[in-house]
């Protein structure tokens, strides 16, 4: 009887055991679990670190999760993860990998990092391993293109096709008279937005001057420019001002009504045009002046009151630009009735 009821206890207790041992967290043991040497892609300021966890033999049990997967890092070599460096978790992906970033280092520097394996049991140290940041380079822009070229107003673009390895920090133009401008040597520039496209414009420019522009990219480190560009702004000229003729049946006793036409401003725009007129053969300039109204190009017209019955009248019309020159047509004739 006794010998039966020992077997029967003894029996129980190593159901237990077993039921026990199947049932419990496995811990997280380097001698059973391992990770491989991780993966580390670099930039200058970023490193993305890669992380496989694995079994040795027949441990595969113990791959059971969940494993918190945490990176520390510093720039010292036999730094402790308990030496209140930084310290980032890693993220499981679809593949069973675990990826964590390092973001916001230094550049062209040598770093270490420990991996750190846990669960709700145990935890284990890998490493120390190590990386280096990429040096930060110079930017490079493509050739500035210059477009829409006035008297006074030019415009640019141009773009960063390699930022050096690190964000652009500011970008824009610099022009001037002499070739290859700098920042320091331009007599003008202008920053862009960085939110946009590399693109703007150059204002109060002399016209009829040659000019060379480059744009310029700056990162954390250096600064670049483009190939220099050369533009010359368009030079002032008179406007090009006709006198039409006048239709008997424009002509009275004491009135005659005159056309003009303004064909080309010669500068930004045209100010004021009118007529001069005479009975001397050369109205202009110190005939009668009177002014149309409106301004700009095309067709313009304007009365002429007073004049004297019977006499003969010689009119040009004229144009005033924004550069102040003037410009005059042809002279015609008319005979009052």
């Amino acid at each position: 009887m006794k010998k039966n009821i020992c077997l029967f206890f003894s029996t129980i207790f190593f159901a237990l055991l077993v039921f026990t041992n199947c049932t419990r967290d496995p811990e997280v043991d380097s001698a059973v679990i391992n990770i491989k040497d991780p993966e580390t892609t670099t930039t200058c300021s970023r490193a993305d670190i890669t992380v496989q966890v694995f079994a040795l033999s027949s441990h595969e049990s113990y791959l059971q999760g969940p494993f918190d997967v945490k990176i520390y890092y510093s720039t010292y070599a036999d730094f402790s993860e308990n030496d209140n460096v930084p310290s980032v978790s890693a993220v499981i992906q679809t593949n069973g990998k675990y990826v964590a970033s390092l973001t916001n280092l230094t550049d062209a520097t040598q770093y270490y990092y420990k991996v750190k394996l846990s669960n709700s049991i145990s935890s284990a140290i890998f490493g120390p391993y190590q990386f280096r940041t990429q040096d930060v380079q110079s930017p490079e822009l493509a050739n500035t293109a210059v477009y829409n070229v006035n008297y006074s107003t030019a415009s640019f673009s141009s773009s960063v096709t390699a930022n050096g390895g690190t964000e652009i920090t500011e970008w824009g133009f610099c022009w001037g008279t002499d070739p290859n401008p700098t920042l320091e040597s331009c007599s003008g520039h202008k920053s862009v937005s960085l939110s946009g496209s590399l693109a703007s414009n150059a204002t109060g420019l002399n016209a009829g001057t040659t000019y060379h522009v480059r744009a310029y990219a700056r990162n954390s480190r250096r600064l670049s420019y483009s190939g220099d560009a050369s533009f010359t702004t368009e030079a002032y000229h008179v406007p090009t001002v006709v006198t039409l003729s006048i239709n008997a049946d424009s002509v009275s006793y004491t009135w005659a009504n005159a056309r003009g036409r303004v064909d080309a401003a010669g500068a930004e725009s045209i100010v004021a045009r009118g007529f001069y007129y005479s009975t001397n053969p050369n109205p202009y300039p110190n005939g009668q002046k009177v002014n149309a109204n409106g301004t700009g190009l095309g067709q313009f017209w304007k009365s002429l009151n007073g004049l004297q019955s019977g006499t003969k009248y010689y009119i040009c019309a004229y144009a005033q630009n924004s550069a102040g020159r003037v410009g005059t047509g042809v002279v015609v004739s008319f005979t009052t009735k």
